[in-house]
């Protein structure tokens, strides 16, 4: 039951990254001019509606995945020890594929359209496949006697989760100024350049609440990484929250 429903979510991000590629193959630019034909247009719109539907699926499947494997990990995390039971909930790298073809989806959407909202969408695919991809590796492991210990599996997840909320303030900037200077204008405050993507300061928000429980929990107890230790561990930690913090005051201000 599992497996079928990984598969339903690996078969609904191809067909919808097929759709997407073939409303951008057909209809370049997204439909924006009037000129074009109107069988394109329309069979662009139904490619893209097809694609949101299917993507939702493989978006909804794959997020309570995640979910649930951060919250396993949250209960490993608390008890020093790791589950002896077997629990089988679909977390694995397959669903690496899926989130992938969910990211180029939005991508190619993105590019051949031009809707600011796809860049949230890029947004959270990215993060959720940084997520699986940390979380794939063990949180704890057995030490040479007999106990267990932590893993740097989560001080990864903070540093990436920070690095992708940076980037996207950056990138976001960058084509704000971009329009700002080919505005009819030329006073670089037009209103698709003054306002980010819709969506991305509630999501930058939501980033921001997650970096800042890691950070604690860090702070809070160390993990003594090999090779470093706890100085590479207060480094990875302290920079993580600047550069997070540095984003975030970019983006609100």
């Amino acid at each position: 039951m599992v497996r079928a429903v990984q598969d339903i979510a690996l078969i609904c991000a191809i067909l919808a990254f097929v759709c997407c590629v073939c409303a951008a193959v057909v209809l370049p630019g997204g439909g924006r001019s009037a000129f074009k034909p109107a069988p394109r247009r329309v069979f662009a719109r139904l490619a893209h509606v097809v694609a949101l539907l299917l993507g939702v699926v493989t978006a909804i499947i794959q997020s309570v995945v995640l979910m649930m494997r951060v919250i396993y990990v949250t209960v490993d995390l608390m008890n020093g020890y790791p589950f002896r039971g077997t629990w089988d909930y679909g977390f694995g790298r397959t669903g690496l594929w899926s989130i992938g073809f969910l990211f180029a989806a939005c991508a190619i959407t993105f590019v051949s359209t031009g809707d600011r909202r796809l860049g949230t969408c890029q947004l959270w695919s990215a993060v959720v496949m940084a997520s699986w991809a940390c979380l794939l590796a063990p949180v704890l492991r057995s030490t040479p006697t007999g106990g267990y210990e932590r893993t740097g599996s989560t001080l990864v997840l903070l540093a990436v989760l920070s690095i992708l909320l940076a980037l996207a303030v950056k990138i976001t900037e960058s084509i704000q100024r971009r329009r700002g200077r080919i505005s009819p204008s030329g006073s670089g405050d037009s209103a698709g350049a003054a306002r980010p993507w819709p969506g991305l300061s509630l999501s930058a928000a939501l980033i921001s609440l997650i970096l800042i429980l890691l950070v604690c929990y860090h702070l809070t107890v160390p993990i003594a990484v090999d090779p470093g230790g706890l100085r590479l561990t207060a480094l990875v930690t302290t920079v993580s929250a600047a550069l997070a913090a540095f984003a975030s005051f970019v983006l609100f201000s």
